[in-house]
């Protein structure tokens, strides 16, 4: 059975305005992360207390790299979190808020 770890190497801190920041601050994945924060009307420059972290899985024979997380709470939330999962190609597996941030998905 496999067991999710957390990153080795997790990077924190908020983010510049800019989409050439985001993109190094969520790599290799900030195409993604951007276009699934605008689905709910949000923007990299919106978010504090940036945590993006890469999962492993373990097994008796070796350390797989299984995606990425990102955690962090919109500018617009007193409190609560916003956690994205992607997987290790950079697909967003799902998108959850917490505590008072309820934030709907935009129409597309």
């Amino acid at each position: 059975m496999k067991k999710t770890l957390m990153a080795i190497g997790t990077a924190a801190g908020v983010l510049a305005g800019c989409t050439s920041a985001m993109a190094q601050q969520f790599s290799p994945c900030g195409a993604q992360v951007e276009a699934a924060l605008k689905s709910h009307g949000l923007a990299a420059s919106q978010l504090q207390d940036v945590v993006w972290e890469t999962e492993f899985f373990a097994n008796s024979r070796s350390q797989e790299m299984g995606g990425f997380q990102l955690q962090a709470r919109p500018a617009s939330c007193a409190s609560g979190r916003l956690v994205m999962t992607l997987w290790r190609n950079c697909r967003v597996s799902s998108t959850t808020f917490s505590g008072d941030c309820h934030l709907e998905q935009a129409s597309r």
